[in-house]
């Protein structure tokens, strides 16, 4: 159930799809009970089955930019990551080691990142590896839409990478949108912030909008009631949605 007061972000996301609009980078910023997750399950609710759609929760992304883009490779699917695969197998028949890991295994062989003798040697194999995975996202027919959700708990490395290199490749690849939701998002660069739009999602403590919205979905409350509950909740989304949904199955017991 879309949160009442979230049209906008929501019609903003069909634009981008749309082409309606130069945006293709949207930051949702929110913090914890605005909603946020229920908002990007109707992004992801509303992609047409035309759009390949990825959706990554980043609590657990612990391996950084390996966690991404191995789940990138996995929803998307790995066969259209050839030129990729190719880097990869050149360099393990270069003779790179891979200490500690199975190579077989999208994971395993994107460990290949940070498994180099020097820093300088696994910058030069990272820039390599990065750029053709790039063009295997650019060269695929389809949209993609890309979701991440709570930018704030990734390590500090990803959210560095997302923020820089990441996005910097999502301005140059038309056929890619991305999504970005948490209690933080990545603060715009010169790389990629012509394309990008911020939305804050903050309570709702309209009156009227509440009571339209909740008769809407079928959520047959007086108006007075929904004032004292808007009130009590102090306007906080996810608590109010939550609370009338509550009261409604109890009273029709």
């Amino acid at each position: 159930m879309r949160l009442a007061n979230r049209t906008k972000e929501v019609e903003f996301f069909k634009q981008m799809l749309l082409g309606q609009i130069s945006k293709r980078i949207l930051l949702i910023k929110s913090a914890s009970g605005m909603g946020k997750t229920i908002l990007l399950d109707e992004f992801a609710a509303i992609c047409p089955a035309a759009i390949q759609l990825a959706q990554i929760d980043l609590r657990g992304a612990t391996n950084g930019i390996t966690f991404v883009c191995s789940r990138l490779q996995r929803q998307i699917g790995e066969d259209n990551f050839t030129r990729f695969n190719d880097a990869i197998n050149t360099f393990l028949n270069a003779g790179v080691e891979v200490s500690g890991n199975n190579i077989k295994g999208t994971g395993n062989q994107i460990n290949v990142f940070s498994s180099a003798e020097s820093k300088e040697f696994a910058n030069i194999r990272f820039d390599r590896l990065q750029k053709e995975f790039f063009c295997d996202l650019r060269a695929i027919e389809k949209p993609i839409v890309i979701i991440l959700d709570t930018f704030e708990l990734a390590p500090t490395t990803l959210k560095n990478w997302i923020g820089g290199d990441f996005l910097e490749e999502v301005a140059k690849a038309k056929n890619i949108w991305v999504v970005i939701a948490g209690q933080s998002v990545p603060e715009p660069k010169i790389g990629w912030r012509r394309l990008a739009d911020t939305h804050c999602l903050d309570k709702i403590d309209d009156i009227d909008v509440w009571h339209s919205f909740l008769h809407a979905n079928g959520l047959l409350f007086e108006r007075e009631t929904v004032e004292a509950f808007v009130l009590h909740l102090d306007g906080q989304p996810s608590d109010i949605v939550q609370a009338m949904q509550n009261v409604d199955r109890r009273r029709r017991k």
